[in-house]
């Protein structure tokens, strides 16, 4: 890899707090820049001339995965909770929830923790195996 895969990752490590806001605006933001990472590496993939195939594709498809799976994971989780799922890093169970947007008495659940882990491996494992198969069969 080079250094071309920098931007990705920062754009993925600000999409993978998706779930710290629930602000309209935070979240079109996140948005966007998983569009532009996604179009970016698409740009790149397509001006490349490495030997390892659709590593730009992939690294820029990442953002947008944590999106989609973000929503999806949200209306799952959400019957459960009867609330927003909420992904807490340095939070206990019981604590206040420390993410803007969420009600002033939310309190972090153990579902929270399960959300939290299950929308920090699955883009990673999807990632990795689409990786693994798009190099393997193209």
């Amino acid at each position: 890899m080079n250094v071309l895969i920098i931007p990705f990752l920062l754009i993925s490590g600000y999409v993978a707090t998706i779930s710290r806001s629930t602000l309209k605006e935070r979240y079109k933001k996140r948005i966007i820049l998983s569009i532009v990472s996604l179009i970016f590496g698409i740009v790149l993939e397509i001006f490349s001339k490495g030997d390892r195939k659709f590593s730009y594709f992939v690294f820029g498809l990442l953002p947008l995965l944590y999106v989609f799976y973000y929503e999806i994971l949200r209306i799952i989780f959400m019957p459960l909770i009867g609330k927003y799922p909420y992904s807490p890093y340095r939070e206990k169970i019981g604590s206040k929830v420390l993410g803007s947007g969420y009600p002033k008495n939310r309190k972090v659940t153990f579902t929270d923790y399960i959300f939290g882990m299950t929308l920090i491996f699955l883009p990673l494992v999807t990632i990795i195996l689409l990786g693994i198969l798009l190099n393997h069969y193209f």
